[in-house]
């Protein structure tokens, strides 16, 4: 016989009605006997409703503990205060409940103890977290003693209605031993009952078997569930309420490193770590409250290793709609994400390159007209990144009136195929009202399968500096043009690798040929020079080629086509040289400097003049008043006249000595030839040679710092007449009964001759002007003390040619100090002693 489950119900019932209809026979069952039955069983409801509360409110206290160790909110605090006074109630509910009961009364006072326990370690948790962190507390809750003692609650708690179940069926049990007891009158009621208990005994056996055999089969289905779970390239699980894994396939353990027992029932703080559960502890929440939730992460395998997975949490339900847990599936995503991310770094690298560039990027859908333009792209004509729409209208109307038409015509013939590449340039009108040039570049990127362009990528320089320059070196270009026009300068370019020499017509009309540009070679060139000026022409040349001169700077004079020579001043520089310093190209100019050469010609002739017909008699004149100034027969107003002109008169021959000077200096007639020169020695010869000067003006001269010996490359008799031009104006300009201050000083790499004046300084207007020709800071005072204005100008020019410096330092009001350095030569071993002793004769 084969019935169905709701056929053996319904076969018990009726097991059920006729034992009922056979005791409601017997006469011994009394009604109070059946309303201590009804108090009893409802009494045993009370009991499980309290253990259900207190169930809630012990995990309505774990969940609120928990929420505190995570996010430390006072709400949870409150929450578990009131789950412990929910659970204090409810035990006390139960004492009352099971006062007939010893070994429930003992169950329940157990169940106190626990209970206090449990909201002791609670406690103890929250002050961890409060004293030391998520990390301590969440290790606590995962410990063996709390893990204990939650379970003793729920020991004791199944124990209690494991015994009230006991009680009921024992009552039902006595009820029936009495039943049994009555009179034969119900036995065939019993006998009926029992006929139809065996049959529902035989209804049960039978689901009994169908119950294994659906176990049997729900046992092969699971393993089935873990091979085909276990095959899967995933981590899948499943995690219930309290947090705990009941179950996980092989590939959590390989990700984890972790063996099954390190796993099952473990809590998920325990199992991933305290840091992890922490960041995934919201997904969590918001899975067991009902909802699906999908997450990506970066985590470390067991090796270290950095991964991304993506995770998902699958909420289950039990046939009332609660969540019991959830399930968990974890892909590993890594792959992707770097295949992701490569994707995105060739982008970044893209655009970084073109916006590092200054370049703004658009990107224009060709079929919508929408266009995505870059925030560089904006704010290259001013604007915010919120202020351009994503339309093409907003590129079209920004370009300038005049170029609109050539624009749109170049990108058509490209997109047409008309032009191999599109670039255009143009103006377009930014924020602030100006126009900006821009080059535009782009290509097509996409097309449907007729070969029309669907995707346009590109990008837009500001080139405004370039239009700029390129107009500004047309304008100079011009005026250089205009400039050599007017110059007559003949421009020449040397390409060194390739032998070739270009020169401007200029060049051509130098020589006496109609203007035209002229290209040759250096030895077509170097014969037209004068065989003179060959040599010094070529080595200034190459010294400019191999560096050691800035520039080629020289005059030479080369041969016209009539055979006549003229001066040219040619003036170039090394503009490009390769990675080994190599000279490739030279460029510069060539003047007809032939009328100043000429001019320069009478000016010698002129100075000859002077120096023969002017100085010689002037001389003869000094000399002759010098002596009827030494006649003692002359009266006093005689000899007062003889002296001023005798004074005037050397005067005048100072001021031709200096100017012929100043003259042979600017011209290189004056040859100055250096050798080793002691200082020390020279500038005593100085002092002596010039304290009969200063005499005349009551002012002593004195050496007061000396180096000791200080050896200088120089010339001697140059810096004689640097010195007295140097002392004779400290004598001049300083108060009678004054000293003049020599001094010799060692500064690193060159030695320091100070000349020190206590006269009034020099003023601060004039000072820029001190070393100018024929400057002088207050002409009455030139006129009475004397001096041409040229001796400062004379004393550098010298000091130039030795390769020295000069300069001064004064304030008004507290005298002056002039001083020239020169670079020190070492001491050699046989000093020039003959210039030594020479120095002290003179």
């Amino acid at each position: 016989m084969n019935f169905s489950f709701k056929t053996g119900i319904y076969l018990v019932l009726a097991t059920t009605i006729a034992m009922l209809v056979a005791i409601g026979g017997a006469y011994q069952l009394t009604v109070t006997e059946r309303v201590d039955q009804a108090n009893a069983e409802a009494q045993r409801q009370r009991i499980i409703a309290k253990l259900e509360e207190l169930v809630s409110a012990t995990e309505t206290a774990e969940s609120a503990t928990l929420s505190y160790v995570v996010r430390a909110s006072e709400q949870y605090l409150d929450e578990l205060r009131k789950a412990a006074a929910r659970s204090r109630v409810e035990i006390v509910y139960l004492a009352e409940f099971v006062a007939g009961n010893a070994e429930q009364q003992h169950r329940v006072t157990a169940l106190d103890v626990a209970a206090k326990a449990m909201m002791d370690l609670r406690q103890q948790t929250i002050r961890l977290r409060q004293q030391q962190g998520t990390a301590a507390a969440l290790s606590f809750i995962s410990s063996d003693a709390y893990v204990a003692n939650a379970r003793e609650v729920d020991r004791l708690v199944d124990e209690m209605r494991r015994e009230e179940r006991y009680l009921a069926a024992e009552r039902d049990e006595r009820f029936a031993a009495r039943t049994r007891q009555l009179t034969p009158f119900t036995a065939w009621s019993a006998l009926m009952a029992i006929g139809l208990a065996l049959f529902a005994a035989a209804v049960i056996n039978r689901q009994r078997e169908e119950r294994r055999l659906a176990e049997a089969r729900l046992r092969e289905q699971e393993k089935q569930y873990r091979l085909v779970t276990g095959s899967v390239p995933a981590m899948i699980g499943y995690v219930d309420r309290r947090h705990r894994f009941q179950f996980h396939n092989h590939a959590i353990e390989e990700w984890l490193g972790l063996p099954a027992e390190r796993i099952d029932s473990r809590h998920m703080a325990e199992v991933l770590g305290n840091d992890i559960y922490v960041t995934i502890l919201p997904e969590i929440e918001r899975a067991l409250h009902g909802k699906r939730v999908e997450y990506e992460r970066k985590r470390y395998a067991k090796d270290g290793s950095e991964r991304y997975v993506a995770g998902t949490f699958i909420p289950d339900y039990d046939d009332a709609g609660r969540v019991n847990g959830f399930f968990v599936m974890i892909i590993d995503i890594t792959g992707r994400k770097a295949a992701e991310e490569a994707l995105r770094a060739s982008e970044e690298r893209w655009k970084f390159a073109l916006e590092g560039a200054g370049d703004g990027v658009w990107d224009r859908n060709i079929r919508t007209g929408e266009v995505l333009y870059s925030k560089r792209y904006k704010a290259m004509l001013g604007f915010a990144e919120d202020e351009v729409e994503n339309r093409r209208e907003e590129w079209e109307k920004r370009i300038h009136p005049e170029d609109r038409p050539r624009v749109m015509a170049d990108l058509q013939g490209y997109l047409d195929g008309d032009r191999p590449s599109y670039a255009s340039e143009f103006r377009m009108l930014c924020k602030d009202g100006t126009w900006k040039w821009i080059l535009s570049r782009g290509m097509v990127v996409s097309r449907d399968a007729g070969g029309e362009p669907l995707r346009m990528i590109g990008t837009h320089a500001d080139i405004s500096e370039r239009v700029r320059q390129q107009e500004e070196i047309t304008h100079i270009n011009e005026r250089l043009d205009l400039a050599l026009q007017g110059s007559r300068l003949a421009i020449w370019d040397v390409d060194i690798a390739g032998g070739r020499i270009y020169l401007s017509d200029a060049w051509a009309e130098m020589l006496g040929d109609p203007p035209c540009e002229t290209f040759t070679d250096a030895q077509a060139l170097y014969k037209l020079v004068h065989p003179d000026d060959r040599e010094r022409s070529a080595t200034a040349f190459i010294a400019a080629l191999k560096g050691t001169s800035p520039e080629y700077h020289v005059e030479t004079r080369v041969r016209t086509r009539a055979g006549k020579w003229k001066w040219v001043l040619s003036h170039g520089q090394v503009v490009k040289r390769d990675a080994a310093g190599r000279a490739l190209r030279i460029t510069g100019t060539n003047a007809d400097i032939s009328a100043r050469k000429e001019i320069e010609r009478m000016k010698n002739e002129f100075i000859g003049v002077v120096s023969h017909e002017l100085r010689t008699p002037l001389s003869s004149i000094v000399g002759s008043l010098g002596l009827l100034d030494g006649m003692t027969n002359l009266n006093a107003e005689t000899k007062t006249l003889v002296r001023v002109a005798r004074d005037n008169s050397q005067r005048l021959v100072r001021m031709i000595n200096d100017i012929l000077d100043v003259e042979k200096l600017d011209s290189d007639t004056l040859k100055i030839k250096l050798k080793p020169v002691e200082l020390e020695a020279l500038l005593r010869s100085s002092l002596l040679a010039n304290q009969g000067y200063a005499e005349q003006y009551g002012v002593r001269l004195a050496l007061t710092h000396s180096h000791g010996p200080a050896w200088v490359n120089a010339n001697s008799d140059q810096l004689m007449q640097v010195m007295a031009n140097l002392l004779s104006n400290a004598a001049k300009f300083s108060p009678r009964d004054a000293r003049v201050e020599v001094r010799l000083e060692r500064r690193h790499d060159a030695f320091r001759v100070s000349v020190i004046d206590p006269g009034p300084g020099i003023p601060e207007d004039f000072k820029p002007r001190v070393f100018d020709r024929f400057a002088q800071a207050d002409s009455s005072t030139s006129r009475q003390r004397g001096g041409t204005g040229l001796g400062l100008a004379i004393c550098k020019m010298i000091i130039d040619k030795l390769g020295g410096k000069i300069d001064f330092a004064s304030t008004p009001g507290m005298g002056t100090t002039f001083y020239f350095e020169l670079g020190a030569l070492a001491q050699a071993a046989g000093e020039d002693k003959e210039e030594r002793r020479a120095m002290r004769r003179s």
